[in-house]
């Protein structure tokens, strides 16, 4: 609406004192509309101890760390569902159980979930057994708002035509689950989600995941441009960067060999560079990858040290960073 500005009015038989009117600035230009699915801030979750997300039990872990996240106004938690461990193709009551405790544990933080589904399954050739064990998760969360988005599938493979052919009949399915919730794929390089969004067809998701994995030098430099293109690729349908991180290890790993401290320093840069381009691009914030690091790994493993926080639960400085863009 355009603002009216009053002339200054006089009288017919005395004038007013003069009215100096503060000048009202126009209101700003308004930024890219998002797709529901880029307005939220998402943070993947695993356990200090990334084998044991659900096995052994531990709720009170799980809560106090959902409770960080709820600092850096995190609005998603990413967690990962392996139809190994829920029992397939019917999931057992008690891990049902136990992932409605951790919906309910966000839910409580001002957070909702993002549910990967079929992580680590390899059994492309039952669609049968897999539309099962779809059905009894997506439908106790379908439409709710608890829901996020469902993530069908977890950095697929587009040179695997079983994975892609199952993927073509899945999506459909879990959209028909979904009562509205998004549902999405991801990949984690460019070409594949072009070659992805190719082999689908029809078969389209509501959305598409990229996750983002450079060094230091790309994130500052050509981050913006990468992720445009890659928006492009995925058009008309909206694409968010689903995960990035860096790992913090002070070991030669191809994007940066400094001391720990200086690995950390260059975390929190390149989460800034990348949170930046996306923001640039209109794709809304990036997602991270990933809370914590891990003790169940080798200490000379980089994924080990991809985390926010370090595994005694102290933050890195990339947790004040991301809490500026969060």
């Amino acid at each position: 609406m355009t603002r009216v500005i009053p002339r200054h009015a006089t009288a017919t038989f005395f004038a007013l004192p003069l009215l100096i009117l503060p000048l009202f600035p126009p209101p700003p230009s308004p930024g890219p509309v998002l797709a529901p699915i880029q307005t939220y801030k998402i943070v993947s979750y695993f356990p200090v101890d990334s084998r044991a997300m659900w096995s052994p039990w531990d709720p009170n872990r799980i809560n106090a760390d959902f409770a960080r996240l709820a600092t850096l106004h995190v609005s998603a938690v990413r967690i990962f569902l392996q139809p190994s461990e829920f029992g397939y193709p019917n999931p057992t009551t008690d891990m049902m159980g136990e992932l409605s405790q951790v919906v309910q544990m966000a839910a409580q933080k001002g957070m909702r979930t993002y549910f990967n589904l079929f992580d680590g399954f390899q059994q492309f050739g039952d669609v049968y057994g897999s539309k099962t064990w779809a059905k009894a998760v997506v439908s106790s969360y379908a439409g709710s708002s608890h829901a996020a988005a469902f993530e069908v599938f977890n950095e697929i493979t587009p040179s695997n035509l079983g994975a892609v052919n199952w993927a073509r009949q899945m999506i459909p399915y879990v959209q028909s689950l979904a009562r509205g919730t998004p549902v999405g794929i991801s990949v984690n390089e460019g070409w594949k989600l072009k070659n992805l969004k190719g082999q689908l067809h029809a078969q389209q998701p509501d959305f598409y995941s990229f996750h983002y994995y450079t060094s230091l030098y790309n994130a500052q430099t050509h981050a913006a441009t990468d992720i445009a293109g890659d928006a492009a690729n995925a058009a008309p349908k909206p694409l968010i960067v689903g995960e990035t991180g860096y790992q913090t290890w002070n070991g030669v790993f191809g994007i940066g060999s400094g001391s720990g401290r200086e690995q950390e320093s260059d975390q929190a840069s390149y989460i800034s560079s990348v949170e930046q381009a996306t923001l640039k691009v209109g794709v809304g914030t990036a997602g991270i990858y990933t809370q914590n690091d891990f003790t169940s790994l080798a200490a000379h493993d980089p994924e080990r040290y991809f985390g926010l926080y370090r595994s005694d639960g102290t933050p890195k400085p990339a947790v004040q960073v991301l809490s500026t863009y969060f």
